[in-house]
């Protein structure tokens, strides 16, 4: 039998051996001529025929010999065999630790793609965001450009107003200046008055010479009938100065009338200064909200990176969420795996795929049919009492089953009475669900009083900015009332400044006729004396030079009165220095007495003349100022025409705008209602998505757990495979209820989530459940993290609510005094018309003054025939008075001017306060921008120190691993020169043997040692030195080619065998290495 045993693998073995040996002499040559880049796999499994080869050449070598040994080598071949399987069986394991590898990395560059894509996602998300941010700089831009505009425009209605307070009191003090002239030109009346009184007594006393030169000779007589001319001519003159005073009092009446008109215009400026300041206050309330609408920008900014933030941390919850949902689809790809080897499950895995198919189908019907699940929730609240009672039957139905499994082993006693303590636990659940629903429906609650109360703070912002609109349209109109106000002053001014350059020359007139009057009175004095020195040489013509004293008294008197007469009316200054001329002539021509009275009658008469045209041009000049102010009462007729007309546009205005308003107020509600109504579908919406995504998930978990626990079922309770089969079966039953069920269990995701964590406690003491218990809990731990991130986000969003609720009583308390301000100019304007009718009436009153004054003047001018004579007394007092009135002109004149002054430095210390207001808002618009630069320069920085950080980490890991590699390869280095070291020394030591025995051996084993020596030193050092150093030669073995023989078996076996030690240990180095 033991020769049977040891001949029996004999004869297969030489045919093996020879094979092989043929087999390994090609695969040396073919690596000799390949390249040692590549593959290290086929190494070993090179290395492993060598092997072989040497096993069986080692085996040949009896077979040829025929030695007792054979058992030995039997024996050493089994074990080489069992060597060579256990290399087979670790290069199996590297080839699955490979194929593992392979997938590991193909799942991580399926992670690496998703990362990418939610990158991508984020980048576009951070994009929008960053244009929203762009627009509402914009808008907030914009909003600032109106108010500067808005507070530009005011700015330069206050300038307007202020110049045309300039004018206004340039007015007054043309009107001051006026009303002196006025008083100038009646006493200057009165001064003609007085003189024609002294003319009438020349008169008489001329008709008294008449009567005593009648009797001297008829010269005298011709003289008296023109003298009597020289009367009626004076008479005649009279009466038209007595009608030019009737046109001066009629001219005054204009003029007292004008006075109260600018008067009623100086009540108006000082209303319109009032409404400036009202509207400065106005200003600076609009500053104030400016400020306030800056605040509440820089909160909404606030807000929003608060909500980024939030939806930055969501982001990073979802992509955790997403990893486990990867986790659990490779521990489904798993069990898939395990379930295909599995050939008795492979049915009942086949419909679990259906149904699971069906389910991921029925997902994304749900996804494609979001938007009608607004009508299904109704129908969902209706369902949830029929939930409530299915999950009552399912409790029922898990301890039966539990009951059933328990009856068939003792081992699920314990299962059954874990899943009645897991019942109690899902009555506790069920009612910490339903006090959590009720928080839930609290929190909506208070959501929605939320989003009415913002949709409330909207409509009243819109408000407030309408009202702010329509105020701005009201500066407006009463901007362009100002500019026609404007107008008209300017208007007003030229007409003053004509009159002053009338009146300046009027007064230079004045000043060149009391130059002509002081010459000719210092003629007179000389005349006088030359008249004297007559009278002592005429002694005869005594009496005549009496009379002619007394005419030249009169004359001379009649030139200073003229020569007062022309201070007023005449312009001429040639006339003056005839009639100089002439009275000069007539003095030297008085030596003859008759020729001095023929001159002098041509004088008068001369006189008379230029008195006659000097009223007349007078007249003129009266008529044109009576024109003048004609036209002036028509223009301010036409204002208040235009006054009025405007308060009917006003009051036209205001009711278009209470109308608009009501409209936009009822457009304003039904957006709000439309847009809550939307927001409502978008939070239904959003929350039916997200319950849809954790239905799926919760189907895949209960899909892997029931894979689990039928595997473990059957594995466990293979002889009742029918009772099996009958559970597999409910269960079934009771995933297609739960399909059905899928619409309703949106409102219990927390039981389900309860119930799953409940089932993992239950499951464990499975070993394979462990993991996802561990998970779940993490999961759940996630979630109560996000609900108090919740509810930190509620409470966040009641302070801003808050917060909102406050800005909105502000801005209540603005639209109050705006309604204030409204009420305030109404009364304004109910005043100004007050004001009108009473200004009407009282020139109605001043008309019918001016008619008495009228006759009272006509009374006057019959008195003032007889009051001549007194009226020549009272002059002296008069005068002084006049002085006197002089004096306090001059001192009123002063105070005005004190006061004009001291309202410049109010004008001044106004401008200066208003540059220094434009200063800081220019100031406070270069810290907006700063801001928002510096805000830009933050994200930039906060991106770049992300980046860097990641950079950082990547070349840390990078540097560990590459540091890692080093150190490996640094140890395989070392380890492969041991191993190099020690091979050298093996193969000089062959060497050495083989050189001593060669005489012994014979040349077919001494050949067959040379090739595998030299076969197995070359693939080693080309693999070590990648065709740097050459092969070893095989001359070194052809000369120690010798033949065999029988006393040298034993140490060639030795020999052998050492070899095949040398080649296993240093495959197993290099598949290590590589």
């Amino acid at each position: 039998m033991e020769e049977e045993n040891v001949t029996s693998p004999e004869v297969p073995v030489t045919k093996v051996i020879e094979g092989n040996i043929e087999e390994v002499i090609k695969d040396a040559k073919k690596e000799e001529e390949a390249p040692l880049d590549g593959e290290f796999i086929k190494i070993e499994k090179e290395s492993a025929e060598v092997h072989d080869g040497g096993s069986h050449t080692s085996r040949a070598l009896p077979v040829e010999d025929d030695k007792p040994s054979v058992a030995e080598q039997s024996r050493e071949v089994l074990e080489a065999h069992e060597k060579i399987n256990e290399l087979e069986l670790e290069l199996e394991k590297l080839t699955t630790k490979f194929k593992h590898s392979e997938s590991e990395n193909a799942e991580l560059t399926n992670q690496v793609t998703l990362t990418k894509e939610k990158l991508e996602q984020q980048e576009k998300n951070h994009e929008d965001l960053e244009i929203n941010y762009k627009k509402l700089q914009d808008l907030s831009k914009e909003a600032e450009e109106k108010y500067n505009s808005q507070i530009t425009t005011l700015q330069e209605e206050l300038q307007a107003q202020e110049s045309n307070q300039k004018e206004l009191v340039k007015v007054k003090e043309s009107f001051d200046t006026l009303n002196i002239e006025l008083e100038n030109s009646r006493k200057r009346m009165n001064d003609l008055e007085q003189e024609l009184g002294l003319s009438s007594t020349d008169a008489k006393k001329f008709e008294e010479l008449h009567k005593e030169s009648g009797s001297h000779a008829e010269s005298e007589t011709k003289r008296a009938l023109e003298f009597e001319r020289l009367l009626q001519l004076a008479q005649v003159s009279a009466k038209e100065m007595e009608d030019q005073m009737a046109l001066v009092q009629e001219e005054l009446k204009g003029l007292y009338e004008k006075i109260a008109d600018h008067e009623k215009i100086e009540e108006a400026l000082k209303k319109t200064t009032v409404d400036l300041s009202e509207v400065k206050q106005e200003l600076e309330a609009s500053k104030s909200q400016a400020l306030e609408i800056q605040q509440n920008f820089t909160s909404q900014e606030a807000k929003i990176s608060e909500l980024t933030e939030e939806l930055n941390l969501k982001k990073a919850s979802e992509s955790s969420i997403t990893e486990v949902l990867q986790a659990k689809e490779s521990e489904l790809e798993e069990v898939k795996l395990k379930l295909h080897e599995l050939t008795l499950i492979q049915e009942e895995h086949a419909t679990l795929l259906s149904e699971y198919n069906k389910s991921q189908a029925e997902r994304k019907e749900l996804e494609e049919h979001s938007q009608l699940l607004n009508a299904e929730l109704e129908e969902s609240k209706s369902l949830g009492a029929k939930v409530e009672k299915e999950l009552g039957e399912l409790s029922v139905k898990i301890p039966e089953q539990t009951s059933i499994i328990a009856s068939l082993e003792e081992e699920k006693k314990q299962l059954s009475e874990q899943l009645q303590d897991s019942v109690h636990k899902v009555t506790q659940l069920e009612t910490e669900l339903t006090q959590s629903s009720s928080r839930n429906t609290e929190l909506e609650l208070e959501l929605k009083t939320v989003l009415e109360k913002s949709t409330d703070h909207e409509d009243r912002a819109n408000t407030s900015h309408q009202r702010s609109i329509e105020l701005e349209d009201i500066i407006q109109n009463l901007n362009s009332k100002s500019e026609n106000a404007g107008k008209k002053a300017s208007e007003l001014e030229l007409l003053l400044e004509a009159e002053r350059y009338r009146i300046q020359e009027l007064e230079e007139q004045i000043t060149t006729l009391e130059k002509k009057c002081k010459d000719t009175e210092e003629g007179s004095t000389i005349h006088t004396h030359k008249v004297s020195e007559l009278e002592a040489e005429i002694e005869a013509l005594r009496s005549k030079a009496t009379s002619l004293e007394g005419a030249l008294e009169a004359t001379t008197k009649k030139e200073q009165e003229v020569t007062e007469s022309l201070d007023l009316t005449t312009a001429e200054k040639k006339q003056l220095e005839d009639i100089s001329r002439k009275s000069s002539e007539q003095l030297v021509e008085a030596e003859n007495l008759i020729e001095v009275l023929r001159n002098e009658l041509k004088v008068s008469q001369q006189k008379l003349e230029t008195i006659e045209g000097d009223l007349e041009a007078s007249g003129i000049r009266e008529t044109e100022i009576f024109n003048k102010l004609k036209l002036a009462e028509e223009q301010l007729e036409e204002a208040r025409a235009k006054c009025s007309d405007y308060e009917t546009l006003h009051e036209t205005h205001t009711r278009d705008f209470d109308l608009k308003l009501q409209e936009s107020v009822a457009n304003f509600s039904s957006r709000d209602t439309e847009a809550k109504s939307l927001l409502e579908k978008s939070t239904t919406l959003e929350t039916q998505l997200a319950e849809a995504t954790e239905k799926t998930v919760l189907l895949k978990d209960e899909l892997d757990q029931l894979l689990l626990i039928q595997a473990n079922l059957e594995t466990e309770n293979e002889n009742l495979k029918e009772k099996i089969s009958e559970a597999e079966n409910n269960a079934n039953k009771l995933s297609g209820e739960n399909e059905m069920l899928v619409a309703t269990i949106i409102e219990l995701k927390d039981r389900i989530n309860g119930l799953e964590s409940e089932k993992e406690s239950t499951g464990q003491n499975i070993s394979n459940l462990t993991e996802q218990h561990s998970r779940a809990t993490e999961l759940a731990d996630n979630h109560k993290q996000e609900l108090e991130q919740a509810l930190l986000k509620l409470s966040g969003l009641e302070s801003a609510m808050e917060e909102m609720q406050s800005k909105s009583s502000l801005h209540e308390e603005a639209k109050l005094k705006l309604t204030q301000e409204l009420a305030a100019n109404e009364s304004k304007l109910s005043d100004l018309q007050t004001s009108l009718t009473a200004a009407l009436t009282e020139k109605d009153q001043t008309l019918s003054q001016l008619h008495n004054s009228k006759k009272e003047i006509e009374d006057l001018k019959e008195q003032l025939s007889s009051e001549g004579q007194k009226l020549q007394s009272q002059i002296s007092s008069l005068m002084e008075e006049n002085n006197k009135l002089n004096e306090t002109h001059g001192n009123a004149k002063k105070e005005f001017q004190t006061i004009i002054a001291t309202l410049e430095e109010q004008v001044k210390e106004h401008t200066s306060n208003e540059t220094s207001l434009k200063a800081e808002l220019e100031n406070l618009k270069v810290e907006i921008e700063e801001y928002a630069a510096l805000k830009i320069n933050l994200k930039n920085l906060e991106e770049k120190l992300a980046a860097a950080e990641n950079t950082i980490v990547e070349q840390k890991e990078t540097h560990s691993q590459k540091e890692l590699e080093r150190d490996a390869a640094l140890k395989e280095l070392e380890a492969k020169k041991e191993s190099h070291l020690h091979l050298e020394k093996q193969v000089k030591d062959l060497t050495e043997n083989a050189k001593a025995k060669e005489q012994v051996t014979g040349d077919n084993s001494s050949e067959i040692k040379s090739r595998d020596i030299g076969s197995n030193l070359t693939t080693t050092s080309k693999r070590k030195s990648k065709k740097n150093a050459p092969t070893p030669s095989p001359s070194s073995s052809s000369n120690t080619q010798i033949q065999a023989t029988d006393d040298s078996f034993g140490t060639s076996f030795k020999i052998i065998v050492g070899v095949a030690l040398v080649s296993v240990i240093i495959g197993i180095v290099l598949g290590k290495r590589y």
